[in-house]
């Protein structure tokens, strides 16, 4: 039986509200107005750099550092990662694909024990053979796992360590990078809504 290997944030999960969160608690702690939410997250798709979004928030340089920092510590923090929320279709998707793949979940995130409990509460805890929680480079993990065909993810992080591998890739263009930042990257399909694995697998 072949593997699949998923990314997590903006793949599975809908990070939006939670991204522009920790940005705006941060900016109103300063005493800044943050930038409209949709505006925010057209930058990110956009892969803009994040020292240009404060910058277009009025945020004073000299805190940038205090704002990276603090992010950091935020970002994986319980209390926001409630804030996600399942992409409509993921946990069929998931049940339907388990039938004929070993589905692998490979996330970078710091905090297993937050990630853990968020996956148990999003019912995602039971979808996988093996979750890989961890701070690694992603192609040290998909290396490890039997029979890889394909990586599902939304970013350079999946993409390119899954091409250098020559394992097919699907990049999932609702999450955290737009189409066109996803078509730099040549993954082998491009799709618009996680339904539509169907279509291809």
């Amino acid at each position: 039986m072949g593997a699949i290997a998923f990314d997590l944030d903006g793949t599975l999960v809908d990070v939006k509200r939670r991204d522009f969160q920790v940005y705006s608690d941060i900016l109103c702690s300063y005493s800044c107005t943050p930038i409209d939410i949709d505006l925010y997250w057209s930058f990110r798709r956009e892969k803009k750099n994040i020292f240009e979004i404060l910058r277009l928030s009025d945020f004073p340089p000299s805190y940038y550092g205090h704002f990276i920092k603090e992010r950091q510590e935020l970002i994986e923090r319980a209390e926001y990662l409630l804030l996600d929320e399942l992409f409509p279709s993921v946990l069929s998707v998931l049940e339907y694909l388990r039938k004929n793949y070993k589905c692998i979940l490979v996330t970078k995130r710091n905090n297993i024990e937050v990630t853990n409990e968020q996956l148990k509460r999003l019912r995602l805890i039971d979808c996988f053979e093996d979750i890989h929680i961890t701070l690694l480079d992603k192609k040290l993990i998909f290396q490890t796992i039997e029979s890889l065909q394909y990586v599902i993810g939304d970013t350079e992080n999946d993409i390119i360590p899954a091409n250098s591998l020559n394992v097919s890739t699907i990049a999932v263009s609702s999450g955290i990078r737009g189409e066109m930042e996803l078509a730099k990257l040549r993954p082998s399909y491009i799709i618009n809504n996680f339904q539509k694995i169907l279509d291809i697998l």
